[in-house]
């Protein structure tokens, strides 16, 4: 019999990253150095074109390293679909503070009522 291997020693798996900002874009790079297939999810679609044309959104961010990213398979997108092709889920979205300084979940939530279905 065959040992098993898991899916994620062999790196089968798809990430997505829900927010392609500061948090979400240098998660994305990292997750795809470490050799797993990343797909990008946000709601602006010039970020999506910038970054499907290898280009940076953010200035300390080198084009060069979405272009690797790009060359191992990293794709963005506005639809918001393709998280079903996804095997793992990670929210980069904003939490900015209301003014009791507690985190404004405003954006977690329409996220999650966005992918739910």
């Amino acid at each position: 019999m065959k040992d098993f291997v898991p899916r994620t020693e062999v790196r089968q798996v798809t990430v997505g990253i829900i927010g392609l900002g500061y948090v979400g874009i240098p998660l994305a790079i990292s997750v795809s150095e470490v050799g797993f297939k990343v797909v990008g999810f946000d709601i602006l679609e010039k970020r999506i074109e910038q970054m499907s044309n290898r280009g940076s959104p953010i200035g300390h961010i080198s084009c060069d390293a979405i272009g690797r990213m790009r060359a191992d398979g990293f794709e963005a997108t506005s639809d918001f679909l393709h998280t079903a092709e996804c095997d793992a889920l990670i929210i980069c979205v904003p939490t900015p503070l209301n003014s009791h300084r507690e985190p404004d979940l405003g954006f977690v939530e329409g996220t999650m009522r966005t992918i739910a279905p």
